[in-house]
């Protein structure tokens, strides 16, 4: 699922815990401690939703991942996925037939996070909540921004709303401007011109971080700029952090560590990503190049392969 759909937060109400009966459901159970690890459980599993949109496809990799982030066995992870259904915080029918989690809920919170959506092509099909999922006219966009806008700040005027509409349609402009030239920067990294002696004048980092994401899927840099591919991601935020122009030399490293068996899956390429992206936060630009961090964070944190 395109990531374009993806958002960085969502609403929760904060009487969750008391008046919500469907979470008081997930959490009845006689010991407190473990109705607040499902509750817990729930909240990082629509979390991992959220970061693709307002549903999830999971297959058996998936499922595999999904069980071991939550500190779950397969059978322990379907079980958990039934009580959820059961307490109609995930659609049952939506799992149990296409294994897609998401809800009508899920998809209100998302709808309410994204303020302006559309639905890319084939999710229709997963869209629960009936004619709003059809996609926005500009109009129609800029009538709920500033609906939106005005219930949060009731002395805006009609002109300031529309002004700030015009802003984030520009802004998304720029970001769009901005994939177009990280894919054209990625195909000529893909295939580097060659050097007077017949080599690749760059050295080649690992192919599958320059491989585009799946639909139109991005990878965010350190400002949250989308970039196609996780190599153009890395390199943006590996100059915004460290304020270097090495960052080949860091690629040719981080291909030394790439383990036997890794068959290079959008799974697997964006867990590296994140890592890369971790240990890149982490650095310290005072104390050189980040290259051993990086290379500690993959060796150790990098889910097994094969």
């Amino acid at each position: 699922m395109s990531s374009r759909n993806g958002i960085e937060w969502f609403p929760m109400a904060t009487d969750v815990l008391t008046d919500d009966e469907k979470v008081f459901d997930l959490m009845d159970v006689d010991d407190p401690d473990e109705g607040y690890a499902l509750f817990g459980r729930y909240v990082a599993l629509v979390c991992r939703v959220y970061r693709e949109g307002f549903a999830l496809e999971v297959d058996r990799r998936t499922k595999r991942k999904l069980a071991r982030d939550l500190d779950m066995t397969a059978s322990e992870f379907d079980a958990f996925m039934g009580r959820l259904c059961g307490a109609g915080l995930i659609d049952e029918g939506m799992w149990t037939k296409d294994g897609v989690i998401t809800s009508r809920g899920i998809q209100r919170r998302w709808k309410q996070a994204t303020r302006r959506y559309r639905l890319a092509k084939g999710l229709q099909q997963w869209w629960l909540l009936g004619d709003e999922g059809q996609a926005q006219t500009n109009a129609d966009a800029a009538d709920d921004f500033k609906n939106v806008e005005q219930s949060d700040r009731p002395l805006q005027t009609n002109a300031d709303a529309a002004d700030d509409f015009a802003l984030e349609i520009r802004e998304e402009k720029i970001r769009e401007e901005e994939i177009r030239k990280d894919e054209r920067r990625e195909d000529e990294r893909v295939n580097p011109p060659l050097s007077e002696g017949g080599e690749a004048s760059v050295p080649r980092c690992p192919d599958c971080l320059t491989q585009p994401k799946p639909g139109n899927g991005v990878f965010l840099d350190a400002r949250s700029m989308p970039h196609r591919t996780a190599y153009g991601a890395l390199e943006a935020r590996y100059r915004e952090l460290t304020h270097r122009g090495d960052f080949a030399s860091l690629m040719a490293e981080v291909a030394r560590t790439c383990p036997g068996g890794c068959r290079a899956s959008p799974d697997e390429v964006a867990e590296c990503h994140a890592l890369i992206a971790k240990a890149l936060d982490k650095c310290d630009s005072s104390k050189g190049r980040p290259h051993a961090l990086v290379c500690k964070i993959l060796s150790e944190d990098r889910s097994p392969h094969g």
